[in-house]
């Protein structure tokens, strides 16, 4: 998050009092118990709940009882940082996060929303307190860390964690002199060949391009692989959606699909926040900022947090100034900056995922995403209908198009307030290309089909998208889905394991004149490599799996020279000076060089107790002793789709400080794999298949908790059922919420 930035809130603050913990709530039991008897959960054979409801606000009061039979400290862990509570429940040094959250409102932003939402919708806020509140009546054994009565509202603050999420886009600088708050400077786009790979794919093709006259989905999001939750929701009302969500506390699937449509996400980095110098000049009332030739005045309040210190609870006290651009974080050269966020005064992020879910038609769909609630994030959509929509979707702000917005703005200056928000149709979009394909790798909107079919770039002004770059995921997609035909459901599920590894078609003839020069130069160094070179350039088929040790060369080569390779002043000598370190820690690691990739890359799940908040595992909480898998997937930057990050870092593996193993476990990657075919309107059943890398529960004493991770790390998907007919008969265990069932 914005670590730092805050700091010099922490020097003004002042204790009040040392408070003791409050005592637990009073349920209303009757009401939970009468709700729990209308929702029945399904587990199936790996722990997938399968929630069937009467209600829609049933099927969200099971859902979040089966999750927190599952992972309720996740949920809460997410529910105590977005309510402003970190610095309570974790000590000291998370009272940065609480403070920032303070600033952009979102408690009191929350509670309002919570307020004035649709009755529908608060009642599934309402509904998703209540399981977890039934949840601790009936789990006695279970101690809460903070909060023991859940309320409606903590679910819409939690939402907001979409929103808040983005100043960590920025880069926090040194403290100024007087320590009051850091220097915020937007972040430079990464010069890193392999970060940009980081990231998430998306694929759909049309009607033209499968055997059935349907339309196909590819969700694959590319986050932390312990963070995806994936369930079933079914009611009696007609809504029905499988999917998977993430971060702890959404009640909703954030991406999925139902009987008639789906969709998935993937970053983008569309320009929506900007920071605003503020000038403090009039001679009377140092509460006055200038706007235009009057005067506006700060709005200042008092806030506590409590923050744990030791074995005692300090209420801390501080203040926070507030502009119309929003809450001043900064300070640069004697000025004040203030941040605004694209939508934080909307929110309505919970009703958007419902509504998205809840479509049927496209054009249902399109209005459940125009408010821009959720605030980035590309969508990509396919339907029975035989549509396929993608959109470059953002909360993306109107402004004058002739002023350059990377810089902080004159805040003194009309000419740089927000006018109003872009609709969904004013943002870069494709609707049922002609070419059948379509896809997203966290790349540009002008690259999405087709070269003739795109959007063009000229139809939208400079600051609507931001990062316009694509990494080889790109190529790699565009050149696949092009070549498709007549695609049936079994080749569209065996997609996402795709193990070639093209970019050495690539390096590979790089690295064999990398040889022939060393040969002129140093034959005898040129003699000992050579071998390495021949079996990689010609004898390998080209594939990353897991018994292959020329995977294990390739891609620890190609890792390690991602640095400088491809760069002016790269030199033969060096890359195949770091084939030889490739070659000799493998030496050292393992006894020989010859080592598949399996033996090096690997799957593991640490016990989730043991990794610190936030969202990245260390590389510390892995253990070569303990239980894992060999896994077939690897960086993107090879060229393959089966993608999988590992701890250590990939391209420092050779010689990383904090490396305490000889494997490398996975962290970041196929964090959810979706592929569903939408057969046309009437001539049949949504088929589906998907996988998350481990399980369901994040108990390491469940069967739960490592029984899909064989099936992962292995390529391989499960069904995912959505008729009520196959959820029952599939059914290892059915009960109602609060049922004494073992």
């Amino acid at each position: 998050m914005l670590k730092g930035v805050l700091l010099g809130l922490l020097a003004s603050t002042r204790i009040l009092a040392h408070q003791p913990e409050s005592g637990p709530a009073h349920p209303d039991v009757a009401e939970w118990q009468a709700q729990a008897e209308r929702v029945t959960i399904h587990r199936d054979a790996f722990g997938v709940p399968h929630v069937l409801g009467r209600t829609d606000a049933d099927c969200v009061f099971g859902f979040m009882y089966a999750r927190a039979e599952d992972e309720f400290s996740r949920i809460e862990q997410s529910l105590i940082g977005m309510t402003a509570r970190s610095a309570e429940a974790l000590g000291e040094e998370h009272a940065i996060s609480d403070i920032m959250i303070r600033a952009f409102e979102v408690p009191a932003r929350a509670q309002r929303e919570y307020r004035t939402m649709p009755q529908e919708v608060r009642d599934l806020c309402d509904a998703a307190a209540a399981g977890l509140n039934w949840y601790l009546h009936t789990h006695p054994d279970v101690t809460p860390t903070l909060i023991t009565h859940f309320e409606g509202w903590h679910f819409v603050a939690g939402s907001y964690g979409m929103h808040v999420s983005i100043p960590s886009f920025l880069e926090p600088a040194a403290i100024n002199a007087e320590g009051l708050i850091g220097i915020l400077e937007p972040r430079a786009p990464t010069e890193d060949p392999l970060e940009p790979e980081a990231g998430s794919n998306m694929w759909a093709i049309g009607p033209s391009k499968t055997a059935s006259g349907g339309t196909m989905l590819m969700i694959n999001p590319h986050i932390p692989i312990h963070e995806l939750y994936e369930a079933h929701l079914l009611s009696d009302s007609g809504w029905n959606i499988s999917g998977g969500t993430a971060y702890g506390s959404a009640i909703t699937p954030m991406f999925g699909f139902t009987d008639h449509h789906g969709w998935s996400l993937t970053v983008n980095y569309p320009d929506i926040l900007d920071l605003y110098t503020l000038t403090f000049d009039h001679p009377e009332d140092p509460d006055l900022y200038r706007h235009g030739n009057g005067y506006r005045r700060v709005k200042t309040s008092t806030e506590r947090i409590r923050v744990k210190r030791g074995g005692r609870m300090d209420t801390v006290e501080f203040t926070l100034r507030k502009t119309h651009h929003g809450p001043i974080l900064a300070q640069q050269n004697g000025r004040y900056i203030a941040v605004r966020l694209a939508n934080i005064e909307r929110g309505g992020l919970v009703e958007q995922f419902y509504r998205m879910g809840k479509a049927r038609t496209l054009d249902e769909f399109k209005q459940a995403i125009d408010g821009g609630q959720l605030v980035f994030h590309n969508i990509m959509y396919a339907d029975v209908d035989g549509n396929t929509y993608y959109v470059y979707n953002a909360a993306m702000p109107k402004r004058d198009a002739g002023r350059d917005w990377s810089v902080p703005q004159d805040g003194a200056d009309p000419g740089s307030d927000w006018l109003g928000y872009h609709s969904i149709d004013e943002l870069p979009h494709v609707l049922n290309p002609d070419c059948g394909w379509m896809q997203n790798c966290n790349s540009s909107p002008f690259t999405t089909t087709a070269e003739d079919e795109n959007p063009d770039r000229a139809d939208y002004p400079g600051y609507m998208v931001g990062r316009d770059r694509d990494d080889a995921r790109v190529p790699m997609s565009r050149g696949i889905l092009s070549a498709l035909e007549d695609v049936t459901f079994e080749t569209w599920a065996s997609m996402p394991w795709d193990d070639r590894a093209r970019s050495a078609d690539k390096w590979l003839p790089v690295l064999e004149s990398a040889l022939k020069e060393l040969k002129g130069n140093d034959p005898d160094r040129a003699s000992a490599i050579a071998p390495i070179v021949t079996l990689l350039a010609k004898d390998w088929d080209r594939r990353i799996t897991v018994d292959s040790v020329e995977a294990t060369l390739f891609m620890l080569w190609l890792e390690a020279t991602a640095p400088f390779r491809g760069a002016p002043n790269t030199t033969g000598e060096m890359l195949i000076a770091t084939l030889e370190q490739v070659k000799s820690a493998l030496e050292i690691k393992f006894g020989d060089w010859r080592v598949p990739w399996g033996e090096v890359n690997r799957i593991q799940r640490p016990d989730p107790a043991t990794i610190p908040p936030g969202f990245t595992m260390p590389a510390s909480v892995f253990d070569d002793e303990a239980p894992s898998l060999p896994h077939g997937g690897a960086h993107a930057a090879g060229g393959q789709v089966w993608f999988l990050m590992c701890a250590p870092d990939a391209a420092t593996y050779i010689h990383h400080p904090e490396q305490t193993t000889r494997r490398r476990y996975g962290v970041h990657g196929h964090s959810y794999v979706g592929l569903i075919e939408f057969p046309p309107a009437g001539t049949g059943d949504v088929q589906a298949r998907s996988i998350i890398p481990f399980g369901v529960s994040r108990d390491p004493d469940s069967k739960h908790f490592m029984d899909q991770a064989p099936l992962y790390a292995r390529g391989e998907l499960k069904e995912a059922w959505l008729r009520r007919a196959d959820v029952i008969e599939h059914a290892v265990r059915s009960y109602h919420p609060g049922d004494d069932q073992p």
